[in-house]
């Protein structure tokens, strides 16, 4: 998908094993007559609701955060 040509955005849905799905997208801006990618988030889901969600930018620095349903979280 394209955003009035100032970026695409590709996405990627793609079983894993342990039932668990990922999410794959690509960020890209143009530059010079080309496609430039600025950036590549990625969310792991499981059957259970717990997800991982990774970003990386694109300088390659990469953050990691793990997400749990709210009815797993402690009770406090």
């Amino acid at each position: 998908m394209q955003i009035d040509g100032r970026y695409r955005i590709d996405v990627t849905l793609s079983p894993l094993s342990n039932n668990q799905m990922q999410l794959e997208t690509i960020i890209s801006r143009p530059e010079a007559g080309e496609w430039v990618v600025v950036g590549r988030p990625a969310m792991t889901l499981a059957e259970d609701g717990q997800a991982s969600l990774r970003v990386a930018d694109a300088g390659w620095d990469v953050i990691e955060v793990g997400i749990q349903p709210e009815e797993s979280l402690p009770r406090s």
